[in-house]
This record gives C-alpha cells, sequence and structure tokens, in this order.
C-alpha cells in the first residue's frame, strides 16, 4: 500500500490488478499516506477504484470522504450526508464535521447539515457535535 502510495506521489496512479485482493488493512493504510488534499480527479478515481461507494466499513468511508472535503470534491457532499445521517458513531462523525468546518466551501453547511441529523443521533452525540460547531462559531 505504501509503495503504491509513494508512486502516486510521483504522478503514477494505481490500477486496478494492483489492489486487486486487498484488505480493509491496506485501503486504510493508503488513505493515510496520501497527501492531506488531492485533486478531485483524483477523489473521482480512487472511489471508483476502491469502490468507497459500496465496498469498505465506516473507518475508511469517514477517511475517504474527509479527504474529499479537504480536497474540495464537490460531488462527495450527497454521500456526506447521507453518511452522517446513517452512522451513529461520534469518532466517524467528528471526523465528517472537523473536516468540513475547516474548509471553506463547507464551513456554512456544517450547521445546517448537523440540525438535519441531530434528531438520528444518541445525546452524547449530539452533545459533542454541538460543542464542536459552538466552539467554531457556527
Amino acid at each position: 500500500a505504501i509503495s503504491l502510495c509513494n508512486d502516486y506521489k510521483q504522478g503514477v496512479h494505481p490500477q486496478k490488478d494492483q489492489i486487486e485482493g486487498w484488505r480493509s488493512g491496506q485501503i486504510y493504510a493508503f488513505l493515510l499516506a496520501l497527501p492531506e488534499r488531492i485533486s478531485t480527479d483524483d477523489c473521482a478515481y480512487f472511489d471508483a477504484l476502491f469502490e468507497f461507494k459500496s465496498r469498505w466499513h465506516s473507518s475508511i468511508q469517514t477517511h475517504f470522504l474527509a479527504l474529499c472535503v479537504r480536497s474540495g470534491y464537490r460531488e462527495i457532499l450527497p454521500r456526506v450526508e447521507q453518511f452522517v445521517e446513517t452512522i451513529g458513531r461520534g469518532i466517524y462523525l467528528s471526523k465528517i464535521f472537523r473536516n468540513m468546518i475547516a474548509e471553506d466551501w463547507t464551513r456554512p453547511l456544517a450547521r445546517p447539515l448537523f440540525e438535519r441529523i441531530r434528531e438520528r443521533h444518541h445525546p452524547v452525540a449530539i452533545a459533542s457535535l454541538d460543542g464542536i460547531l459552538t466552539k467554531a462559531e457556527l
């Protein structure tokens, strides 16, 4: 995973046959080794290559969605909204919302999204997210 990420940093995209049979730990390592931001074209490429929409568990989804938010990949926003509506673990929710708050394009969307989903979540998760948003003056 790390060698393919290093290749990517040199401009070489991984191919389907190179990642065939990868387990979640390899995908996770690849995501963690990527730069903080990538091009929106690369967000779309990795989404299709790794089949993030349908194949991987919440931890991997969280990292990929956060990367897309940081990278300005606007097409991912409906999936971000669906994810935070259906995933209740605070650790995943807070990562998504912290990344949304940090980016100019999603910052104004963070509080309204939270208000739409708040009733779906546990009071502890709600209090935590509300605290994150309030601290960010949202």
